[in-house]
């Protein structure tokens, strides 16, 4: 019975320390998005391309509409700038003001350049650090990530009551 009782303290005592191990593991290995990035655009997707497939699927009224308003928009942001701390993420695109948003997942509002409120929330999971901005025409979610080689890409998801398919595109970063 003491023989068992040992193995049973030895067996939770490893337990414990690898559990342990691998949760400063887990923690390490969370990556820091803060800095200043640059697009990378010979490796990102093109961004109007990435909307043919849901502009074909709408009548043509709608789709000339719809080209003529995303020719109006600038596109990706070419310059990014990101400052993250333990609770928070700070995103700022170029010319745009910076929003700060808790990593806990809770909501922040803000007000659009149209003058609608749009809705922010972001979170790790893993190597990603998700930022999801709900407008009223539906969510726009950004996946960041670190790759290998100190770039970041981001892969976002479009969905608006105006598209009859979710749009999706990557876009990669060069730290500046």
């Amino acid at each position: 019975m003491q023989t068992l009782r040992k193995l049973l303290v030895t067996s939770l005592f490893a337990l414990a320390l690898l559990a342990t191990g691998m949760a400063s593991t887990a923690s390490a290995q969370t990556p820091d998005f803060s800095g200043s990035y640059v697009l990378d655009e010979a490796a990102s997707d093109d961004f109007f391309d990435a909307f043919e497939p849901a502009l074909e699927e709408m009548n043509p009224i709608k789709r000339a509409l719809a080209r003529r308003y995303l020719k109006k928009t600038d596109g990706p942001d070419t310059r990014l700038r990101l400052e993250q701390s333990a609770e928070t993420v700070t995103v700022q695109g170029e010319d745009r003001p910076a929003v700060a948003i808790p990593l806990s997942g809770e909501r922040v509002s803000r007000e659009g350049d149209d003058g609608k409120t749009v809705h922010f929330s972001a979170g790790l999971r893993g190597e990603v650090l998700r930022v999801t901005m709900l407008t009223e025409g539906g969510p726009f979610r950004t996946d960041y990530r670190m790759l290998d080689d100190g770039r970041m890409e981001i892969r976002v998801r479009v969905e608006n009551e105006q598209l009859p398919l979710p749009v999706t595109y990557r876009l990669v970063y060069r730290a500046q």
